[in-house]
């Protein structure tokens, strides 16, 4: 078994004590599934998406902006987030886990879906969106417990 959590969704300094404490918080995760309860508000946004190309926006209970993504059908691939069997990485399902309000916006095509996320991801910052310089991607943290001697390991692709 492996298991790997995002380093980035840590606030503050990501120094030893909070990659301790992470680590602790994922093999503790390994006893206990994820559950989702979602409320009876998120089920009607989730009715009322169309199934336009267009963005849509994720926010927690508080109103900040969590995540921005686009899509050709904007019904399925919101719906793909809360489905049982979602392959989700740690920080997603950390993400879903926050989502109290989704909000939509339809446009033409998939190219103004794409320019829209863009500029819209550019001008709010939205914590859970990765900004891919230099090719880089979430930082994890992998633990082989096959390995005679499991070690922590700082990784940038998720293994599964």
């Amino acid at each position: 078994m492996v298991y790997v959590a995002n380093l980035n969704t840590l606030q503050g300094n990501k120094g030893e004590t909070q990659r301790f404490i992470l680590l602790i918080v994922l093999i503790l995760s390994r006893f206990k599934s994820y559950t989702y309860t979602m409320t009876k508000l998120l089920a009607k946004q989730l009715s009322n998406i169309p199934p336009n190309p267009g963005t849509y926006e994720f926010y927690d209970s508080t109103g900040k902006l969590l995540y921005v993504g686009k899509a050709k059908s904007l019904k399925s691939r919101v719906q793909s987030y809360f489905r049982k069997n979602a392959d989700l990485s740690p920080a997603k399902v950390g993400m879903v886990n926050q989502i109290a309000e989704i909000k939509t916006s339809v446009v033409d095509s998939e190219n103004e879906a794409l320019l829209l996320e863009n500029n819209l991801i550019k001008q709010l910052q939205p914590p859970y969106n990765i900004v891919l310089k230099d090719d880089k991607n979430w930082l994890y943290i992998s633990i082989n417990l096959k390995d005679k001697y499991p070690r922590v390991d700082l990784t940038r692709r998720r293994v599964t």
